[in-house]
């Protein structure tokens, strides 16, 4: 476990993370992060939780059904008849 000193910048405090901590979140200078504050079994915590879109791991359509392996299927809709009220909107 390493540990941060808090320094002081002007009227405000900030805590200078160690290369192995923005590797490990892999975000670097200018990206955003985000701020969850916790208390577990009666302990405060801050996690630091990487907010920029190239460390969401967001999948494309083909990388999500890679595995997809069971066969198509036909099937049709449900007839609910015609539509009454503000559905008609």
């Amino acid at each position: 476990m390493d540990t941060l000193k808090i320094e002081s910048w002007g009227d405000s405090y900030g805590l200078r993370l160690p290369k192995k901590a923005m590797d490990y979140l892999e975000i670097q200078t200018g990206d955003e992060v985000t701020f969850i504050f916790e208390i577990n079994h009666g302990r405060y915590q801050l996690i630091i939780e990487a907010k920029n879109p190239s460390t969401l791991n967001e999948l494309t359509i083909e990388e999500l059904f890679s595995g997809y392996t069971t066969k198509k299927f036909q099937t049709s809709l449900q007839n609910l008849g015609e539509p009454i009220g503000y559905e008609i909107r």
